[in-house]
């Protein structure tokens, strides 16, 4: 696993092997986010934007195909596309929070009390966001798909895109170190970043 990911890595470092290794980092991503993700979680009625869902990997695919060396923005996909794929990735994120496991009076509590940490400060930061969330799920649930949906829609429309492109960075940024510890990183036990920095 570790040989693959560093030649995708060295591959999409050098200029005329971008193009294979970003094809071969599909192939990757899509057995990754398989069996090692199992789709983000979405089957599986767990999926949670908080902890990284839809998942790392099919983001990693997403940025592949967005940034394929071409004559035009947007890569493969286009401007368009890119705009489509963003909005749509909110509008899931959105959906996933009112699903019944992320809505729960005490969903988000959880989900910050089980987020990997591995240094004390951060937990202190877990330990103290999880009891503000306490009892607060569905408010917090309903509160952040619509700002998913605002995100995504903005984005997705053209309409004051750059505003919306920094709240979206701020909450993943929170997502990222609130619910997703950092990935696990200083854990010693994470096999990826998780899905916020990305």
């Amino acid at each position: 696993f570790a040989l693959t990911q560093v030649a995708i890595g060295l591959g999409i470092l050098y200029r005329p092997t971008v193009k294979l290794a970003l094809a071969g980092s599909f192939a990757w991503a899509f057995i990754v986010w398989w069996f090692g993700e199992a789709f983000g979680m979405l089957f599986a009625n767990a999926a949670n934007p908080l902890t990284g869902a839809p998942g790392a990997v099919l983001l990693y695919a997403f940025i592949g195909l967005i940034v394929w060396p071409r004559d035009r923005l947007g890569g493969l996909v286009g401007v368009l596309g890119a705009r489509i794929i963003w909005g749509a990735l909110w509008i899931v994120s959105a959906w996933l929070w009112l699903l019944a496991p992320n809505n729960s009076g005490n969903a988000t509590h959880d989900a910050i009390s089980s987020a990997p940490s591995g240094m004390s400060w951060l937990t202190s930061l877990q330990t103290h966001a999880a009891r503000i969330a306490a009892g607060n799920g569905l408010v917090i649930a309903v509160v952040l798909a619509a700002v998913s949906v605002a995100i995504g829609v903005a984005v997705a429309a053209n309409w004051e895109p750059r505003t919306f492109l920094w709240l979206a960075i701020y909450l993943s940024a929170i997502f990222w170190v609130v619910g997703q510890g950092f990935g696990g990183i200083a854990t010693g036990s994470a096999t990826d970043p998780n899905a916020g920095i990305l």
